[in-house]
Formats: C-alpha cells, sequence, structure tokens
C-alpha cells in the first residue's frame, strides 16, 4: 500500500516499501500519466525519485525534517549547491 500525494491531475508522488533481493527499501517516486494513454489511465512510474534503504529511513526523515523552507518560501531561494548548507 502506498502512500499518495497529487501533484497535478497528471503526476503524484508515491510513497511505498518495496523488497529487492531480501532487503526492505522505502521508495519515493514521481508517478504520471502518460501522454499516449493505456489501459484505464494507469500511472507509471518515472526514474524521479529515491529508494531508502529501511535502515536509513529514520536518519533520512530527521534531514528532511531539518530542512528549513521558510527561507525559500520567504526569498524565493534554492540552494544551487546542496553540499552546503
Amino acid at each position: 500500500m502506498a502512500e499518495i500525494i497529487k501533484k497535478n491531475n497528471y503526476e503524484e508522488i508515491r510513497i511505498a516499501t518495496k523488497s529487492f533481493k531480501g532487503k526492505a527499501y522505502v521508495d519515493v517516486r514521481l508517478y504520471y500519466l502518460p501522454k499516449v494513454p493505456t489501459q484505464a489511465d494507469l500511472m507509471l512510474p518515472s526514474p524521479r525519485g529515491v529508494t531508502v534503504p529501511l535502515d536509513k529511513w529514520a536518519e533520512f526523515t530527521e534531514k528532511c525534517g531539518k530542512i528549513d523552507i521558510t527561507k525559500i518560501e520567504e526569498e524565493g531561494q534554492v540552494n544551487e549547491n546542496p553540499n552546503q548548507g
């Protein structure tokens, strides 16, 4: 079962657990409706996303929680170099 965040009428972000070669992961991925319709308007996974090993999920969410979005919202600025602060 996936948690879904609707982005717009054509895209959504799905957060789901996956298993590969006996290891558990959390997959956060953008799904989209293709321009050429498929069976029953089936959304397809895009390459845009991240797969986090389950043992790193707590650290991942902790780091996400430390991102200060107020600066982006107030100033409209994004850190162009993700390796800095």
